[in-house]
């Protein structure tokens, strides 16, 4: 049996993943569909698309280009996707105007050939989606995952690798393939930019080869652990995304990986249950397959160590740690035996963790003045200098620490922090008294440990 590895990923997202802030139920909302020139379009289809992006309904514009919805709170955003051209609005944007519109501008065209080392590739299926970074990751698989609109974001290559988007949502894209290895997944392999009503001509060349290679675990006692239905993020210095199928015994497979190094460095999970371990950090060089004897033959990386996850439960020791404070000063979880610390890992550029401060925040202000309390935050940032003017801006409360990179960062491996924030309770005798917190249970959890001693 064999699963998916996503590798060498760019960026994080935390667990709790960025979702679209909540909308005020002001009532009834008239939404008026137009074109670029201002024109309305009458009997245009709506897709009213829900927060979750599981149900879809469908609305007609009236004779005048406008349609009603009882309130704009529950739905994520509208798309409208007909003759006319494609539009979309999410519905935050359509709240913060006084005359909510949805602009419809016409379809762009997009052809090209899919080559690989110089060679066409044949019978390979491609899709549209949005760009992460410019439409957020809500909405970057939206045009795959809605049936009325997947006809307009998968493609497939001919004999000749040429392969033709005849209707193309304008904007920032990214263009996927689905390749073999593993069986059904989708990885990006270019970004661009289309104008409305552009048609462009754009050939997707790479020079991939085959990877494969082997995970094995340090710790003999868990030698037989199971590899299957396993998956991990592994991050690296390449321009487009890789994916790994990892079997059962710990051996993988990856396709079309293209020349360069990669740094390996993240973990592996079971799917819907675990984290199981953590990968040893590694340099990878895959070289160009001109440069090898071999030819067409895979790259063997070799023997990619991995360790058992150890994740922390109520009543083990929390690891102490060495580090230092925005302002360098020198910082240990020691320092606060005989104290209740809520210890907070986070960053500035996580979404989650900069909605859930002010709450956090506001338990350590209500019991500050108890000696036996205190705040550590510990801040992921890859410098010093973002976290330190958002603590100064915001006149932030409770101790700033500095960890760095989150791929060069040791603290949150030895408390298994994989996603932030993450927010444990540590006791005065420095075992775990709480984890996973939020802003829902964190306030009554404090006040609970402090009553109790």
């Amino acid at each position: 049996m064999s699963h998916v590895v996503p590798i060498f990923r760019r960026f994080r997202i935390a667990a709790q993943s960025l979702t679209f802030l909540a909308v005020a139920n002001c009532g009834a909302v008239t939404i008026r569909v137009q074109t670029a020139d201002g024109g309305a379009l009458a009997g245009a289809t709506a897709i009213c698309v829900d927060q979750d992006s599981v149900n879809r309904e469908t609305r007609q514009t009236d004779t005048r280009g406008e349609l009603v919805v009882d309130s704009l709170s529950g739905y994520s955003c509208f798309i409208v996707a007909d003759d006319a051209g494609f539009g979309l609005a999410t519905s935050q944007a359509l709240a913060q105007e006084q005359g909510p519109i949805i602009v419809v501008r016409p379809w762009a065209h997009l052809e090209g050939v899919r080559t690989n080392r110089g060679r066409p590739i044949v019978r390979q299926q491609l899709a549209i989606c949005f760009d992460a970074k410019a439409y957020g990751p809500n909405l970057r698989n939206i045009l795959i995952n809605i049936p009325r609109l997947d006809s307009l974001a998968y493609t497939q290559t001919d004999k000749q690798g040429r392969y033709v988007f005849s209707r193309v949502p304008p904007g920032a894209l990214q263009i996927y393939e689905r390749i073999n290895h593993p069986a059904g997944t989708l990885i990006p392999v270019q970004n661009i930019e289309l104008a409305p009503a552009e048609h462009r001509t754009m050939n997707i060349a790479t020079k991939g080869r085959q990877v494969i290679g082997r995970f094995e675990l340090v710790d003999e006692s868990t030698a037989q652990l199971d590899f299957a239905s396993c998956s991990g993020n592994f991050q690296g210095g390449l321009q487009r995304e890789q994916t790994l199928e990892i079997h059962a015994d710990g051996s993988f497979i990856s396709e079309r990986v293209e020349p360069g190094t990669y740094l390996v460095d993240d973990l592996i999970e079971r799917f819907g249950t675990k984290r199981l371990a953590l990968v040893d950090v590694r340099s990878v060089e895959i070289p160009a397959a001109a440069q090898m004897e071999t030819g067409d033959a895979a790259f063997d990386v070799g023997k990619i160590v991995v360790r058992k996850v150890h994740e922390l439960q109520v009543g083990d020791s929390a690891p102490d740690f060495s580090v230092t404070t925005l302002d360098g000063t020198p910082l240990r979880r020691s320092d606060f035996r005989g104290k209740f610390v809520l210890l907070n890992f986070w960053a500035t550029w996580c979404g989650p963790c900069v909605a859930e401060l002010p709450a956090i925040e506001s338990v350590y202000r209500d019991f500050r003045s108890d000696p036996r309390f205190a705040f550590v935050l510990l801040s992921l940032d890859a410098e010093r200098k973002k976290p330190a003017q958002f603590v100064a801006s915001r006149n932030l409360a409770g101790i700033q620490g500095f960890l760095g990179d989150w791929s060069n960062d040791g603290v949150t491996r030895r408390y298994a922090v994989f996603d932030i924030p993450a927010l444990f309770l540590i006791g005065p005798d420095g075992r775990i008294v709480a984890r996973d917190l939020d802003e829902r249970n964190v306030r009554t959890t404090v006040l609970t440990a402090l009553g109790s001693h």
